[in-house]
Formats: structure tokens, C-alpha cells, sequence
């Protein structure tokens, strides 16, 4: 089904990289994956949380002595199930028609 929060590229892919992981990733994981600038991913994961889509979660990180906060991003069961139906979509309208 068309999905018109998800269908943006960025934000496809932002699903695309969250549905392939059981547990929350790193926002900078996600930017570094898609090859993004923060404030570009930052303002596409907003459209996906105003949806309901994902989660934005912090935890604290240990980087050498010092402790620094970690935005963590996971999509939410309704994102999930946005996302695969919205990928079924773009897959059956790409599928090549029967030859008769």
C-alpha cells in the first residue's frame, strides 16, 4: 500500500536501514549509511516521528573517560508495518507484466 510519509527517498531508506536491524541504531549509524548530512537525516526522521513511525531514544555512550549522550533510532511496530507494505507496493508495481 502507498505510504506517502515513507515514500520520500530519504526517508525509504531511513526505514530500509532500521527494518534490517531487530535492535535501535545509531542516529550516526543511519548517516553514515546513507551518506547525509545530520541536519538532512534529521529533518526526515522528524516527518517519520510525527507519523509515529520510529522512536528517538538517547543513551549515555563512554567515550574514553568521558560520557556522551547517543541519539538511537528504531522503528515502532506500526512503522515496521508501514514500511513492508509500502515495499510491497513499490515491488508490485515494478514487477515486470506476464508474458502471454
Amino acid at each position: 500500500m502507498f505510504d506517502e510519509v515513507i515514500h520520500s527517498p530519504i526517508r525509504l531508506q531511513v526505514c530500509a536501514v532500521l527494518a534490517a536491524s531487530a535492535d535501535p541504531v545509531r542516529f550516526s549509524e543511519v548517516q553514515t549509511a546513507l551518506g547525509i548530512t545530520d541536519s538532512h537525516l534529521s529533518k526526515n526522521v522528524r516527518v517519520l516521528l510525527d507519523a509515529g513511525y520510529v522512536d528517538q531514544s538517547s543513551r549515555s555512550a563512554q567515550a574514553g573517560a568521558r560520557s556522551r549522550s547517543v541519539t538511537m533510532l528504531a522503528l515502532t511496530g506500526e512503522g515496521r508495518a508501514a514500511y513492508r507494505g509500502h515495499a510491497a507496493w513499490l515491488e508490485h508495481l515494478t514487477r515486470a507484466p506476464a508474458q502471454s
